[in-house]
């Protein structure tokens, strides 16, 4: 890949050329996410302007009662097994009911093919949904149920269309497409229909005058290439009838699936997915970041990288549940309008046919459709590299956070990475210990360092950092009067040395460690050097320690102290919600900090790496509203990286990255953490460290591959401990990664 095949893509774009289905790979094979995305949105916007649509709408899965078997599929269940169920008439009815009374303007109803149900069944839940709600618009039975229909009536397809119009079907939901391409079809569900059938069954719904949506279920055993062949039958047919309303990318969910699939996609090939779709699928208006599949971050992120679709409120939809979806099964109207306000866009609430809706009064602001998005601020080039080198007044790093485009501060900030000392992307396999003061029950004693005697990794992979965690332990001496905590703290490292000789140890503390210093009569340079001496070569805040609780003079103390013995450091940068400004990023706390860490290292030299973390406005709130969203924390890393020195890494410990998801994933491993999807991403906006992995909670593994999957030379990188490394039989198929691009014969 090179940069003269994405300016050829680039000179397409901008002049309104269509692509080609080599440059749709061209996009999917480049590791340069951020031009990609940068193309996307500039098409998008060509479009769209900054609206986004949402809409208020239910799902109703009547049946999981199924007479396939499809090997991707965690909700289907055979008649008598457990957890199977079958929705009557009333169920349905009630359910629809309550989706009117909260605003709904659409029903989206599909389920299994249940083996008892006759084509009435189906019609009279159409007809009577109709009946009850006839201003709802009703989406129902994908491709796969309307052949089984067709199939158990033996009629032909249209007469069924026919039929279920005339009870009161409006359109078509895009679910049963998978990938078209009868290679992959054949490996995940070759009881279904053909691609050639589905396409088929959507022709003649268009020229019967009834739209629908279509789909792509990707991140299984497809490669690029059968992402791009499914896209172009979908561009053929679409400009053929002009009857598709939006394309729906569906993020593959693992969960009890017979194809040997154990992990979830990952956010960098998500937005790929998302902005490839918006630049080859020139002739739809609308592509949809699905939140149920990608998650409400990645979503969230991809109204940024071409969609302009956030789907709607949802309320129930068990299908992506079953399969491991960790997002939830509802979203409110306020959290919606939140998430896409706080990405820059415009709500819009839609119907199914996208044509807005307007409650109240309408916004004047909305722009016109097509209109172009306002890009306010340009962002200074950064040159030497060095950013803002002429001590430009920090409300100009304000002003970029909260308005430069998002593309341009992570492009500046991933060519001031490419000249750092460590440009490459790396993390650390971790073993977190939390110091703890244990209870001796026989003389009511307490031994510190027996708090991590029992903890056991059971990988092969061994720590390369172990971080020894005495956030609190400055409030025990009332408690524990036979320890001395600070000589327990130095036993705790020795014994750390011993049974870890390889790794990097890191004492993470900053106010339990200045407390304990105290009250041990000793100064803080005194208490660093006695650390750096038992073994100790990082001091940093615990992951519990808020440095926004510092004053300047007192963080800059701290850090002086450790350095002045001849120990690196780790700032912590935290990003929070303001309570004063709609609880959006209080940038100007956040800009403060960080030029006080870049004088810091201009000083000392000793600052190891800053850290971007967030905080949420109150500890007692927990919405949407309240939380930094990933497109805010994404800002900031990017300003962080142009903003400190070449030899500061930036870091985004993946365990403090914001995330709306609901938490590890469901029943596959418990190792992916929902912040995966956001890490790889980060990676491309100035970050070169995701922080510790700790190895009884996440697979460092497969962090690994998610980072090399990249592409380019987003390589990853060993930690920097020498004796360590990471066995060669684990890595062995990194190079040999999912979706590598192949070119099979296209099927006829």
């Amino acid at each position: 890949m090179n940069d003269a095949s994405l300016n050829l893509i680039a000179d397409k774009v901008y002049s309104g050329q269509r692509l080609s289905e080599a440059d749709a790979l061209t996009l999917f094979e480049t590791p340069d996410l951020l031009s990609v995305g940068k193309l996307a949105d500039y098409a998008n916007r060509r479009l769209n302007g900054d609206r986004v649509f949402y809409n208020i709408n239910r799902h109703i899965n009547p049946t999981n009662i199924c007479a396939m078997s499809c090997k991707f599929c965690a909700f289907s269940r055979k008649p008598g097994e457990e957890g199977a169920y079958a929705f009557d008439l009333e169920q349905i009815l009630q359910r629809a009911g309550e989706a009117v009374a909260q605003g709904a303007t659409e029903i989206h109803m599909v389920g299994g093919l249940h083996p008892r149900w006759p084509f009435k069944t189906y019609l009279q839940k159409i007809a009577a949904i109709h009946a009850a709600h006839p201003d709802v618009h009703i989406k129902a039975f994908t491709v796969v149920e309307l052949d089984w229909i067709a199939r158990r009536e033996r009629r032909p397809i249209d007469e069924i269309l026919r039929d279920l119009r005339d009870a009161g079907l409006g359109s078509l939901p895009g679910g049963g497409a998978e990938i078209f391409h009868p290679e992959i079809r054949e490996k995940i569900c070759d009881t279904k229909v053909t691609g050639d059938q589905w396409i088929a069954t959507h022709r003649l719904a268009h020229n019967s005058g009834m739209r629908s949506n279509c789909t792509m279920l990707y991140g299984h055993v497809e490669s690029f290439f059968h992402r791009v062949d499914h896209m172009r039958r979908l561009r053929e047919l679409q400009d053929e009838t002009r009857g598709f309303n939006v394309f729906i990318p569906l993020a593959f969910q693992p969960f009890e699936n017979e194809m040997g699939v154990h992990r979830y996609t990952f956010g960098f090939d998500d937005l790929k997915t998302l902005a490839v779709a918006r630049l080859y699928l020139d002739n739809f208006q609308n592509i949809k970041a699905y939140w149920i599949m990608l998650g409400q971050d990645i979503a969230q992120l991809g109204l940024n990288f071409g969609a302009n679709d956030f789907d709607g409120t949802v309320t129930e939809e068990n299908i992506s549940r079953m399969a491991g979806g960790r997002s939830g099964m509802s979203m409110s109207r306020s959290d919606l309008e939140t998430m896409i306000r706080r990405c820059g866009r415009t709500p819009i609430e839609r119907d199914t046919l996208y044509r807005p809706i307007v409650r109240g009064q309408t916004d004047a602001s909305t722009p016109e459709q097509g209109a172009q998005g306002a890009l306010p601020v340009k962002v200074t080039a950064v040159g030497s590299g060095d950013f803002y080198s002429d001590g430009s007044a920090p409300e100009k790093l304000v002003e970029a956070a909260m308005n430069a485009p998002i593309f341009e501060l992570g492009e500046l900030a991933a060519a001031k990475k490419s000249l750092c000392d460590e440009p490459q992307s790396r993390c650390s396999p971790a073993f977190i210990l939390k110091l703890a003061a244990l209870k001796n029950p026989a003389d009511h004693s307490f031994n510190l360092t027996g708090a991590f005697v029992a903890h056991e990794v059971n990988t092969d992979i061994g720590p390369a950092t172990v971080v020894l965690d005495c956030d609190g332990l400055d409030e025990l001496d009332g408690e524990c009067e036979h320890i001395d905590t600070v000589a327990a703290i130095y036993e705790a490292i020795k014994t750390c040395v011993r049974k870890f000789p390889d790794a990097t140890l890191v004492l993470a503390g900053f106010r339990s460690i200045w407390s304990l210093a105290r009250k041990a009569n000793l100064t803080l340079p005194e208490m660093a050097t006695n650390l750096r001496n038992a073994g100790i070569s990082r001091v940093e805040s615990s992951p519990g320690e808020r440095e926004t609780d510092l004053t300047e003079a007192e963080m800059t103390r701290l850090h002086e102290s450790f350095h002045a013995a001849d120990l690196k450091t780790s700032g912590k940068v935290e990003i929070v919600a303001s309570l004063f400004n709609n609880l959006t990023p209080n940038w100007e706390a956040f800009v403060r900090r960080l030029l006080t860490l870049r004088q810091l290292s201009a000083k000392t030299r000793g600052l190891h790496s800053v850290q971007i973390t967030t905080q949420a406005a109150t500890s007692t709130m927990s919405t949407v509203s309240n939380k930094i969203t990933p497109a805010e924390y994404l800002r900031g890393v990017a300003l962080a990286r142009l903003v400190m020195a070449e030899d500061c890494i930036v870091s985004t410990p993946l365990l403090t990255i914001p995330t709306h998801n609901g938490g590890q994933s469901a029943g596959i491993d418990g190792t992916q953490h929902p912040a995966e999807k956001t890490a790889t991403v980060a990676l491309s906006f100035g970050s070169a460290d995701l922080g510790y992995i700790p190895l009884h909670q996440i697979s460092y593994l497969r962090i690994l591959e998610d980072i090399a999957a990249t592409g380019g030379d987003r390589k990853p990188q060993e930690p920097a401990f020498e004796r360590s490394a990471i066995p060669a039989h684990l890595l062995s198929h990194i190079s040999q990664l999912r979706h590598r691009p192949t070119m099979p014969a296209r099927a006829n």
